[in-house]
C-alpha cells in the first residue's frame, strides 16, 4: 500500500452525545479586534452544513459578554423553512490556520457549535472512528 505523504498536526477525542455515538469535532478558537479575550470550544464536524460555522447559544453568551454584537441578520436554508439567525463576522482558528467568516447563531432552536463545509473543505480531516479521533494533516515537507 502507498503511504499518502501525510503528517498529523492535531489530534482530538470524539465528543459525548446523548443517546447517539460519539461525534467528530476539532477545537476552535473564535476572536474578533474587538474582543479582550478569545473564546474557545469545540465543534462538530457537519459536511451537510454550506456555511463557514453556526454557533451554539453558549458561544453567542460568550460574544455578547465581550460587547460584541450581531454584524448582520440573515436566514440558513434547512430545506423546507428558513432558520432566523444573527451573524457576527469573526476570526476563527482551527488547526493552525486562521479563517475570516461569517458566524451564524440561529435565534430559534437550540443547536451546537458546527463547522461547516466552507471550513471544512480547506483542511485535510481524518476521521479515525476505531479510535474516536479527529485528525488534522497536513502534506510532508
Amino acid at each position: 500500500m502507498k503511504k499518502c505523504g501525510l503528517t498529523e498536526t492535531e489530534r482530538v477525542e470524539y465528543a459525548a452525545a446523548d443517546g447517539s455515538p460519539e461525534i467528530p469535532v476539532l477545537e476552535v478558537t473564535l476572536t474578533r479586534p474587538d474582543m479582550e479575550e478569545s473564546v474557545q470550544t469545540k465543534a462538530i464536524i457537519d459536511t451537510g452544513f454550506d456555511e463557514a460555522m453556526l454557533i451554539s447559544r453558549e458561544v453567542r453568551d460568550e460574544l455578547v459578554k465581550s460587547g460584541i454584537k450581531p454584524d448582520d441578520h440573515d436566514s440558513l436554508d434547512a430545506g423546507a423553512y428558513e432558520i432566523p439567525c444573527e451573524v457576527y463576522l469573526l476570526q476563527v482558528k482551527v488547526a493552525n490556520r486562521w479563517f475570516r467568516i461569517r458566524g451564524y447563531h440561529a435565534v430559534v432552536g437550540e443547536y451546537e457549535t458546527l463547522i461547516g463545509r466552507m471550513i471544512a473543505n480547506q483542511l485535510t480531516i481524518c476521521l479515525r472512528g476505531i479510535e474516536k479521533k479527529t485528525v488534522i494533516a497536513e502534506r510532508a515537507v
